[in-house]
């Protein structure tokens, strides 16, 4: 099989957009309802510096838009795209496979 560079793999393209460690899950809690960074960061322990990477990151790949409700205080939230919404799909089907495949023994994965 010959390896196909990131802009013709569909597949590499979706990993560098949702991929790393937390982006994942910034969907998932979007997906829930989460719209303000410290929803986010409470649901996730996540430090400031790192969900506003992320968070950034989302929108710049159009995973996320980013709206003002509040002039003052000037306040954002974070809703999801048409193309976030579209990824719920993959993320219960990646939800699934986990269920299927891992469980948590004592803080560690284990396949089944």
């Amino acid at each position: 099989m010959k390896n196909r560079s990131v802009r013709q793999c569909p597949v590499a393209r979706g990993r560098k957009s949702v991929g790393d460690a937390w982006s994942i899950q910034v969907l998932r809690d979007a997906h829930t309802g989460h719209t303000r960074f410290d929803q986010f960061r409470k649901s996730l322990g996540l430090v400031a510096t790192m969900l506003a990477k992320r968070l950034k990151a989302l929108k710049d790949d159009g995973l996320l838009e980013k709206r003002r409700y509040s002039e003052r205080p000037p306040r954002e939230e974070y809703t999801l795209t048409k193309a976030g919404r579209d990824f719920l799909p993959a993320l219960i089907m990646i939800g699934a496979w986990a269920h299927r495949h891992w469980h948590r023994t004592a803080g560690t994965s284990e396949q089944k």
